[in-house]
């Protein structure tokens, strides 16, 4: 059976454990290969992790590599989440 994902859900937060979400942002184009993130604060550290879905609901979360990024005042405050190869 091929099952195609339809959605997919990122997180970020700055808990390693994501307690506590600083955003989340739901993607419905499935040929995206990347996405986004702004207003993310300089200088805090944030963890990643991505979930597809499809008919039957979300499957469990993928974690982003590497594990977490802090903006800094040299680069800017938009980072890529995910790519496909």
């Amino acid at each position: 059976m091929l099952i195609i994902f339809w959605s997919i859900s990122v997180q970020w937060s700055a808990t390693m454990d994501f307690s506590l979400l600083a955003g989340e942002k739901l993607i419905k184009d499935f040929r995206a290969v990347e996405e986004q993130i702004s207003d993310l604060l300089q200088g805090r550290r944030y963890f990643f992790r991505v979930y597809c879905g499809n008919i039957f609901g979300f499957g469990p979360p993928r974690s982003s590599v590497p594990p977490s990024v802090v903006p800094s005042s040299r680069i800017s405050t938009r980072i890529s989440i995910f790519e496909t190869d």
